[in-house]
C-alpha cells in the first residue's frame, strides 16, 4: 500500500533527477539524498512484506492443522455401525457426541466441504 507507493515515488524522483544532470555539489547531494531515502523505503517495505508473509504462513499452518482435525472428525462420522432404523442413527449420533444430527455424512461430503473452503465458494453458501 502506502509504503510501496512511497518507494515508487522516490524511485521516480531519482530517475527524473538522473535524467536531467546538473553540475555542482548540490546536484550530487540531491542524488545522494534521493538514493538513501529510496533504499531506506525499499528496505522498510521488504521488512514489512516479510513480517506479513510470516504472519500469513503461521495462519496457513494453523488453518491446515484445524482442517485436518475437522476432516478426521468428519470421516469418523461415517464409521458408525450401519443398519436400518433409528437405533443406528442414535449410535451414529452418540459416536460423534452430537445427538439428533441424523445420518452420518460420507467422506466425499467432507472432501467437497474442504475443497469449497479452499476455493472460497463456502462463503457463498452462508446466509447474508
Amino acid at each position: 500500500g502506502a509504503r510501496l507507493a512511497a518507494a515508487r515515488a522516490l524511485v521516480t524522483r531519482l530517475a527524473a533527477a538522473v535524467a536531467a544532470p546538473q553540475a555542482g555539489p548540490a546536484y550530487i547531494a540531491t542524488l545522494t539524498r534521493l538514493m538513501d531515502a529510496g533504499e531506506a523505503e525499499i528496505a522498510g517495505l521488504k521488512q514489512s512484506q516479510r513480517a506479513d508473509f510470516d504472519a500469513l504462513l503461521m495462519e496457513e499452518r494453523d488453518l491446515t492443522r484445524e482442517l485436518e482435525q475437522f476432516t478426521a472428525r468428519m470421516e469418523g462420522w461415517d464409521i458408525a455401525p450401519a443398519g436400518p432404523g433409528p437405533s443406528s442413527q442414535a449410535a451414529a449420533a452418540g459416536a460423534t457426541g452430537s445427538p439428533g444430527k441424523g445420518a452420518a455424512p460420507r467422506p466425499r461430503v467432507a472432501e467437497k466441504a474442504a475443497q469449497r473452503l479452499f476455493d472460497g465458494t463456502a462463503q457463498k453458501d452462508l446466509p447474508a
